[in-house]
C-alpha cells in the first residue's frame, strides 16, 4: 500500500505503464488499500483466478431482507445468570449474592436490580433463562462451540455469506480482552471486518482496520468507480494481479454505500440519542451498532460487540455494579429501536457458579459454570420466558436450551436456515 504523501507514482513517466492496481491505489489513498488488506489476508492472492468482476452489478443481487442483520452482544468472560436475568430472592445469602431483585412486567421472572430497564420490557424478547454448555472451563472453546450454526459453519461465515454491504463488524468495549483478536482464537476471526477498539487517550472509539482518506466523499468514490470500470483488462494477465484487482473492487463495493456514511459519523451522536442510549462507552457502541445493523443505515450483516468483562472470579459486587447499569439503559434501547428489523442476541460462552466463593480478598466472586442465561429478540422471536432453574440455579428444571437449540434459532431468525423450526420462533 502506497503510504500518504508518498509521491513515487507522480514522479513515473508519463510513458511508463501503470499498473491498474497500481491506479487504484493512488485513486482511494487508505480507504480501499487499508480495508483490502483487512478484508482479505495475503494467502488468498495467488490463489484460483476469480471470475471477472461486472462493476455494473451490485453484490447485493439475489440477497433478499429474509436475510436479516444481526447483533451479538457477547457477555465476555461470561456474566453470572444469579446476579442478572436469573436472580433467586428466596436463595441463602451465600447464593443469592450482594444485590436484590426486581420483577419484570410480564411477572414470569426475577432480575437482578442492576436490569431494571430490561425488566420493564420483558415482552419485547425471549429471556433464555436455562442456557447450558458442556465445556465451561476455557473461555475461548466454550466461545467455539456456540459461534457456530447446527452444521458447524462459523457465525461470521454463515451470515457474510449473505452480506448486502460490509459482512462483519467487531467493537470492543474498554476492559475486554478481544477473543477474537487472540492468537488461540485466530480462526474465528475472518478477516472480512472492520474492528473497532475504544481508544482511552482519544476517549472514544476507533475503527483500527480502514481509515478513510480525509475528503473522501461518496460523489468522489463514485467518480473513482466509474473510472475504474473503465479501465482496459485485456493486457493484465498475472493471475496474482487480477486476485488482488478482483478482491480490491469488492472492497470499493462495500465503500460505495451507506456504511461509509455510518463510519464516518461513529463517535458524534446526538444530544437525544446519548441519553437514550447512555453517556458513556456502552451506549455510545450500541448506538453505532445499531444504526450499522439497520437495513436502512449501515446495512452490516453481522455486528458483534464485546462487552464487559464479566469473569468476575472475585468483587462481583463492585464489578457488576460498575458495569451492568450501563449495559442495562444501552441494549434495552438497542431493542427497542431495532428490534423490529434486526436480530439482537446478548449472550456469555457460559455462567458463573450460583455459590459465591470466599477465597479472595478483594471480595466474593463467582467461578465458572454450565448454566447461564441470555436474550433473543428479533421481528420473528416469540417473547416470552424460555427454561427454569432450581431455586439456587445450580440445576436446570425445565425447558434447557443447549448450543444447539440456540444456533438454531438464532439462525432461522436471521433467515440463514428454515429446515428446522425453534420454538422460540414464531409460528413453529
Amino acid at each position: 500500500m502506497q503510504a500518504r504523501g508518498d509521491t513515487r507514482g507522480m514522479r513515473e513517466s508519463f510513458n511508463t505503464p501503470m499498473s491498474r492496481r497500481h491506479l487504484l491505489t493512488l485513486a482511494t489513498g487508505a480507504a480501499g488499500s487499508a480495508l483490502v488488506a483487512r478484508m482479505f489476508p495475503s494467502s488468498e492472492v495467488g490463489a484460483a483466478e476469480p471470475a471477472p468482476v461486472d462493476m455494473t452489478r451490485r453484490p447485493t443481487e439475489g440477497i433478499t431482507r429474509s436475510h436479516r442483520n444481526a447483533i451479538v452482544v457477547l457477555l465476555a468472560g461470561a456474566m453470572s445468570q444469579m446476579d442478572s436475568f436469573d436472580y433467586k430472592p428466596d436463595a441463602p445469602g451465600e447464593f443469592r449474592g450482594p444485590f436484590t431483585g426486581v420483577p419484570t412486567k410480564t411477572g414470569n421472572a426475577v432480575y437482578s436490580e442492576l436490569f431494571p430497564k430490561l425488566a420493564e420490557m420483558d415482552d419485547q424478547y425471549a429471556l433464555l433463562r436455562a442456557m447450558t454448555v458442556t465445556d465451561s472451563g476455557v473461555h475461548s472453546t466454550a466461545y467455539r462451540n456456540w459461534l457456530q450454526t447446527p452444521d458447524g459453519t462459523h457465525l461470521v461465515t454463515a451470515l457474510g455469506r449473505n452480506a448486502r454491504q460490509i459482512p462483519y463488524v467487531n467493537a470492543v468495549t474498554p476492559g475486554v480482552f478481544p477473543v477474537f483478536k487472540s492468537e488461540h482464537d485466530s480462526e474465528l476471526e475472518l478477516s472480512q471486518s472492520i474492528r473497532i477498539e475504544w481508544d482511552e487517550k482519544q476517549k472514544g472509539y476507533i475503527a483500527q482496520s480502514v481509515k478513510i482518506t480525509e475528503g473522501l466523499t461518496q460523489e468522489r468514490l463514485n467518480d473513482r468507480l466509474s473510472l475504474r470500470g473503465q479501465l482496459d483488462r485485456s493486457s493484465f494477465t498475472n493471475k496474482q494481479t487480477q486476485r488482488v484487482d478482483a478482491l480490491r473492487d469488492q472492497a470499493l463495493h462495500i465503500l460505495n454505500g451507506s456504511a461509509l456514511t455510518v463510519l464516518n459519523s461513529m463517535g458524534s451522536s446526538n444530544d437525544k440519542d446519548r441519553e437514550a442510549f447512555g453517556d458513556n462507552p456502552y451506549g455510545e457502541i450500541m448506538e453505532f451498532a445499531g444504526r450499522m445493523a439497520d437495513p436502512d443505515q449501515g446495512d452490516t450483516r453481522l455486528v458483534v460487540v464485546e462487552a464487559g468483562s464479566f469473569d468476575h472470579h472475585w468483587d462481583v459486587r463492585g464489578r457488576m455494579t460498575e458495569i451492568c447499569p450501563q449495559l442495562d439503559q444501552a441494549v434495552a434501547e438497542l431493542i427497542r429501536r431495532y428490534s423490529d428489523r434486526v436480530v439482537i442476541a446478548m449472550r456469555g460462552e457460559y455462567g458463573r457458579t450460583p455459590k459465591l466463593n470466599s477465597s479472595w480478598k478483594e471480595g466474593p466472586g463467582r467461578d465458572h459454570w454450565p448454566i447461564h442465561a441470555g436474550i433473543l429478540a428479533g421481528p420473528t422471536v416469540e417473547p416470552g420466558t424460555y427454561g427454569q432453574t432450581c431455586k439456587t440455579c445450580r440445576n436446570v428444571t425445565e425447558g434447557e436450551i443447549t448450543n444447539k437449540d440456540f444456533s438454531q434459532a438464532f439462525f432461522q431468525a436471521t433467515g440463514d436456515i428454515a429446515d428446522r423450526r425453534s420454538p422460540l420462533i414464531k409460528g413453529a
